[in-house]
């Protein structure tokens, strides 16, 4: 069953016309519009490792592509030993493997990444909450 963003405003008893400082639709063309109303003043992005999926770079929790998926061949305790230094000390060779699939150095930044520029070049980024930095896609454009 898909959620009805109408039907819960009609049980609601809400308004058909966003209070101001509100989005018009809660999708992307929605956020759009704000932003191009200009009233889009304080924006702030929480983002992820899939941001840079679509670059050819892994996350770490996907299915088949995920890099913690393809540690199996290591047998390790659990995927977050591979970032524990006490494991490290015993067998280095899954931080390493790790470390090989995080390194893309042609990767070039998404279409979200070009977004979350755009938005500071405007002016109105105020925080960019991120764990992308691994991929360095941000420093290696420039942006950082």
């Amino acid at each position: 069953m898909a959620f009805n963003m109408d039907s819960l405003k009609d049980a609601l008893e809400l308004s058909s016309s966003p209070p101001e400082g509100q989005l018009e639709t809660v999708d992307l063309e929605g956020i759009a519009k704000y932003i191009k109303s200009g009233k889009a003043k304080n924006v702030i992005t929480a983002i992820g490792a899939g941001i840079s999926t679509s670059a050819g770079i892994p996350d770490f929790r996907s299915k088949e592509t995920g890099i913690y998926e393809n540690l199996n061949e290591y047998n390790l305790p659990d995927p977050m030993a591979v970032f524990s230094i006490d494991y490290f000390e015993m067998n280095p060779k899954p931080f390493f493997q790790v470390a090989k699939n995080l390194y893309h150095p042609y990767a070039k930044p998404t279409l979200a990444h070009y977004f979350i520029k755009l938005l500071n070049e405007k002016g109105i980024l105020l925080r960019d909450y991120t764990q992308v930095s691994l991929t360095c896609i941000f420093m290696d454009e420039g942006w950082l």
